[in-house]
């Protein structure tokens, strides 16, 4: 191969990496400012966190906390929590899976 068209195959591998790039940066961008919800089981807990899983919202639903077992409301905001940042993980995987399948298996596919 020549070396002016080594130059040129380099050239195309650094535009296509460059613009692969660009595309996670924005997906990346996009899924930080989504919010993704979650529910306990109960019902009496709603959450919301953003696409790195900070928490965002806490809602308990009214008398709650002066019911039988105020205790139990810690477990479901784990587990709202919990519920919610899978949801963001889930549609991680599903965004970037086109972008680097290696790193964001096919639903399904243990690695």
């Amino acid at each position: 191969m020549e070396p002016r068209s080594e130059i040129t195959v380099f050239q195309q591998l650094k535009a296509d990496i460059d613009a692969q790039l660009e595309l996670v940066r924005a997906t990346t961008a996009e899924l930080e400012s989504r919010s993704f919800e979650g529910t306990s089981d109960a019902g009496n807990v709603r959450v919301a966190v953003n696409g790195q899983g900070a928490l965002l919202e806490l809602e308990i639903t009214p008398g709650v906390l002066h019911g039988p077992r105020p205790t139990a409301v810690g477990d479901q905001i784990v587990r709202a929590v919990a519920a919610a940042r899978a949801r963001a993980v889930e549609t991680h995987r599903e965004r970037f899976h086109p972008l680097m399948p290696g790193l964001f298996p096919a639903e399904g596919v243990d690695r």
